[in-house]
């Protein structure tokens, strides 16, 4: 399905049981959105979404079943931008959730790259005992690995990147070349770092 600069918008659900593929192939933009308080998208088969803007209260929902592609995109959320439970690769992606940006429950390895994870709360809630990989992604918000199996990657690019938040670790955590700035009395938190877990 190409958009080619034009828009969707839609007061329900799109669930997508197949496969699924939006992208833009114009100059100019094209965006999925709604103004309801619903989920956007639900994806129980896969799921591409290339240089197409995404707007929603729930943006993405990607089930057990599902395989979620995300490429050279901007998703915008007034709650969850990325709710994730199956297979996902993002990268070059702007992503933006007022509560959260990624909220992750998967079982499987997930990878995040090249991308902007912006949130006044959660910017990263891993909720699960896979592996999740965050590689060249600037963080805006709060970064949370919760189960105590959890292991959480992330590692900055060549020229650096920055986690602006507090982050919390239970489990695996692996922090490689970022840099991390936090004020105490920002996002309601009080330690830059709370960690019971293992954390390098």
């Amino acid at each position: 399905l190409d958009l080619n600069g034009y828009m969707i918008t839609t007061t329900k659900t799109i669930t997508n049981n197949g496969e699924l593929k939006i992208i833009n192939s114009s100059n100019n933009s094209s965006t999925v959105g709604t103004n309801g308080s619903i989920t956007l998208f639900t994806n129980n088969g896969t799921l591409e979404i290339e240089n197409t803007n995404v707007n929603g209260y729930n943006s993405l929902v990607n089930s057990t079943s599902g395989t979620l592609k995300v490429k050279d995109a901007v998703i915008n959320s007034s709650n969850q931008a990325i709710n994730n439970s199956g297979t996902l690769s993002v990268d070059g992606t702007n992503i933006t959730g007022t509560n959260y940006a990624f909220y992750n429950n998967s079982t499987v390895a997930n990878t995040i790259s090249n991308s902007t994870l912006t949130s006044s709360s959660n910017a990263i809630y891993k909720n699960n005992s896979s592996e999740t990989t965050i590689l060249n992604t600037t963080i805006k918000g709060s970064v949370t690995n919760s189960k105590s199996t959890g292991i959480l990657n992330i590692t900055g690019g060549e020229t650096g990147n920055t986690i602006t938040g507090p982050m919390s670790n239970t489990g695996k955590a692996n922090i490689i070349g970022m840099k991390i700035s936090y004020s105490s009395n920002y996002y309601d938190h009080e330690q830059a770092i709370n960690n019971s877990g293992v954390m390098k």
